[in-house]
């Protein structure tokens, strides 16, 4: 339930929302209406879009990812088991909290979950919403040394677009482009999950295919829209995988059903299903005891 709110007028002049798309914006100033009096709500993305942004056509999982990786407002936490978005300045800024208010629920010892953009691994996987085994594709920890693995990138690009761009040593304009996606979260896994996208769609196109370039693919204009694209294209390629279970599944079913309909064919039209199983039953373990005999 909403509950009534403060915003304060240095929340549209902050930096970091300011770099924000105008959805998630709005998304970080209506959030305190459904945190409780401590600044907590539960970790539930899409419940939380449904009921913040009910008539926008957006991935809430996207929009909070959008917050984590370039913000400080909110933070995961975990208390008693449950896991939370935590409002980070929240009590600072909600100073007129109405007395009758219900007190928090979540009162524990709170343990602090990793930042940063959690999605599932890209080939692992068999679902978005029952992943155990995460990959952190925007984390903001650097991963080992700190080092970011600009000649790694670079192959991959030309391993996968059929490029010959310099590996050893990357062009420094290269290394800009990818040193700024780096700092605002992304790791290698963004890297090549967007170059994999975007060479799906464009490497067979003699005009797009010159796209396939860092100047491009890098660049911090396009770089949310082209891995929300990555993100939905896996997204796609798991509800493929499942319908195509789900279909040799149901071939399976139906090739024993009509089996079965064969076998109690044979003996003889007229009689019941249960008739005909218990003829069939009957008559192998006859057919059993003569064999002992």
């Amino acid at each position: 339930m909403p509950r009534k709110r403060e915003i304060r007028p240095g929340f549209a002049k902050d930096e970091d929302l300011g770099s924000c798309s105008p959805l998630a914006r709005l998304f970080a100033a209506l959030l305190p209406m459904w945190a409780d009096r401590e600044g907590y709500v539960e970790d539930r993305p899409r419940r939380l879009r449904a009921d913040i942004l009910p008539y926008d056509n957006i991935d809430g999982e996207l929009i909070v990812d959008e917050l984590l990786g370039k913000t400080k407002y909110i933070d995961r936490v975990e208390i008693d088991g449950v896991k939370l978005l935590w409002i980070v300045n929240f009590k600072k800024h909600q100073q007129n909290i109405h007395k009758n208010e219900v007190p928090s629920t979540h009162l524990g010892p709170c343990k602090h979950l990793p930042r940063g953009v959690l999605v599932p691994s890209w080939s692992s996987c068999s679902s978005w919403s029952s992943c155990n085994s995460r990959e952190e594709l925007l984390p903001t920890a650097p991963q080992v040394g700190g080092v970011i693995p600009y000649s790694e990138i670079m192959e991959y690009l030309n391993e996968v677009c059929g490029k010959d761009h310099k590996t050893s040593p990357v062009a420094e304009s290269f290394k800009r482009l990818i040193r700024a996606r780096w700092k605002q979260g992304a790791r290698l896994d963004a890297f090549k999950a967007v170059i994999d996208v975007k060479a799906s769609q464009w490497k067979d196109d003699d005009k797009m295919a010159r796209c396939l370039r860092p100047s491009t693919l890098f660049r911090g204009a396009h770089w949310d829209e082209y891995l929300a694209e990555a993100r939905q294209h896996h997204r796609e390629e798991i509800v493929a995988q499942e319908r195509s279970q789900g279909a040799s599944r149901r071939s399976q079913e139906i090739e024993a059903h009509m089996e079965w309909e064969a076998e109690v064919d044979m003996l003889g039209e007229g009689a019941r299903p249960l008739e005909h199983f218990m003829a069939a039953h009957s008559a192998r373990a006859d057919e059993g005891g003569e064999h002992h005999a």
